[in-house]
This record gives structure tokens, C-alpha cells and sequence, in this order.
């Protein structure tokens, strides 16, 4: 099921080492937790990896129009 949904905030970009257990290889995770609203509900979402290194940063101002 697809919700339009707004960003109310996000997070800075959390990095946290952890040890593969493949390998036993040193690694990194990069990650940015979004707190959105569909009007009516309120939730969390995470991204991780490339994808949270290259999200923008969100503007904190808001107006009203």
C-alpha cells in the first residue's frame, strides 16, 4: 500500500561501526531516520547505506502558506 506522506524532521547521519560475521571484516553503517506524518498517523523510517550519505539535508524552517 503507497501513502503520501510529509517529513516533519530528520536526523543528522548516524554512522556506527559493527564487525561483518561473514567475514569478521571491520564495517560501517550510515544511516538517517525520517519522522513523517500522512495527516493522520505518524511514523519513522530509516535509510540506510549510499543512499543516506547523498540525502540532502532538510531545511528546519517551515512556513505557512
Amino acid at each position: 500500500m503507497e501513502k503520501i506522506v510529509r517529513i516533519l524532521s530528520q536526523s543528522p547521519l548516524a554512522t556506527r561501526q559493527y564487525i561483518d560475521r561473514k567475514t569478521g571484516t571491520e564495517k560501517v553503517m550510515n544511516s538517517v531516520a525520517l519522522h513523517l506524518t500522512d495527516g493522520v498517523d505518524n511514523f519513522i523510517a530509516e535509510i540506510t547505506g549510499e543512499r543516506a550519505v547523498n540525502l540532502p539535508v532538510l531545511s528546519t524552517s517551515t512556513k505557512s502558506v
